[in-house]
């Protein structure tokens, strides 16, 4: 591992984008992968704002290396919507 690992989360709903802006305000923007394109991600908190700059990918093929640590924050449910995302070049 790298002394800066390379980030990546899967599933920018709540946890993900709490997690996403805890590594942004540490200088550590992951690459994020969901269902949904977006061009930023905001967190609001009773503090204000953190917005983490995009995009979210939403085609897993867009990811061009492996990452050392990978986030995995989506809902368990029946239809195994995050399956292409995980069986992507995510996780080699």
């Amino acid at each position: 591992m790298t002394a800066f690992p390379k980030v990546a989360l899967i599933g920018p709903g709540a946890i993900g984008t709490t997690i996403a802006a805890a590594l942004f305000e540490r200088g550590r923007a992951p690459m994020v992968c969901g269902r949904t394109a977006h061009s930023a991600l905001v967190l609001r908190t009773d503090e204000g704002e953190i917005v983490v700059p995009g995009p979210v990918y939403t085609d897993p093929m867009a990811i061009a290396a492996p990452f050392d640590l990978v986030f995995v924050a989506v809902k368990t449910t029946p239809d195994g919507g995050h399956r292409p995302l995980a069986d992507g070049p995510v996780f080699p």
